[in-house]
């Protein structure tokens, strides 16, 4: 049976993701996000693709936490980027608010999953101790180190 990963967040970051677990054959993947249309639309372009990249992965797009039900693996990216005249405080509080609702709701729907979440390192080291509802089962990433390692590469 293959592994699920469901991707809190369809923007740049969470859309991303999911192309390439999906291009990768990792996992079957779900997107979901709050703003109707926007996952399901993203999903869509992502399983159509999948036959022409000879891809056997499953791709969905969801504003409902119960399709993420029984996920190996939830990635968090959502979240908002700092806004003109908003304090650091303003956005770690916000984003903490965010972070909470996200992680209590995907592990009330997949107990046995493993979360990790992207931000930067200043939300990063603010906002993990405060979010662990995983228990020691949680990682975070960041793309800063990601792409300095592809430039090293490169």
């Amino acid at each position: 049976m293959r592994k699920k990963v469901s991707i809190v967040g369809s923007g740049n970051v969470g859309a991303t993701a999911a192309h390439w677990i999906a291009s990768k054959e990792l996992a079957d993947v779900v997107l979901i996000d709050i703003i109707e249309g926007v996952p399901q639309g993203k999903a869509l372009d992502l399983l159509e693709a999948m036959p022409i990249e000879k891809r056997d992965c499953y791709v969905t797009g969801t504003n409902d936490y119960a399709d993420t039900a029984n996920s190996d693996i939830v990635v968090i990216t959502a979240g908002i980027p700092r806004k003109p005249g908003m304090s650091r405080d303003d956005l770690l509080n916000t984003n903490h608010k965010i972070m909470k609702d996200v992680v209590s709701k995907a592990v009330q729907h997949s107990p046995n999953s493993v979360g990790c979440h992207g931000a930067g390192r200043i939300q990063d080291e603010w906002l993990s101790p405060r979010t662990s509802d995983w228990h020691g089962r949680s990682a975070r990433f960041s793309a800063l180190p990601c792409l300095h390692c592809g430039r090293i590469e490169s």
